[in-house]
């Protein structure tokens, strides 16, 4: 079974955006709460997120955490549907904060483009 929760991200805050040849967008927002119920009715322990955020710190160091423009069917991310890396994880409180880069890559630039437009944005994870 595909473990899939959504939270809205938002308040979104635009860092970042590079202009010339390679067209990024960093943004920041809540990525989940703390013992809040969210999209999918699911309600996460602080300690929980505490110790799933520590656990993908390597792979945010090695920028390896990317991920898709829409939902996949599967737990699995297609490199060629990549539109983000998730560059940064923190707890402040019971939210986690979370920072991610929009690629330069077809579905990256819808996401800038639904950003710049003022469209809510969601973040869902898999597990």
């Amino acid at each position: 079974m595909l473990l899939r929760d959504f939270n809205d991200f938002q308040p979104l805050q635009i860092l970042s955006e590079s202009k010339g040849k390679n067209k990024t967008m960093k943004v920041r927002g809540v990525f989940s709460e703390a013992e809040k119920k969210n999209g999918n009715g699911r309600v996460y322990p602080q300690a929980l997120l505490e110790r799933e955020v520590q656990k993908l710190q390597p792979l945010l160091a090695d920028r390896r955490l990317c991920g898709e423009l829409d939902h996949p069917n599967d737990e699995v991310v297609h490199l060629a549907n990549v539109s983000h890396i998730i560059s940064g994880l923190k707890m402040e409180e019971s939210a986690l904060i979370g920072e991610a880069e929009f690629l330069d890559t077809p579905s990256g630039r819808i996401l800038q483009e639904l950003c710049k437009a003022g469209v809510r944005i969601g973040i869902s994870s898999r597990a």
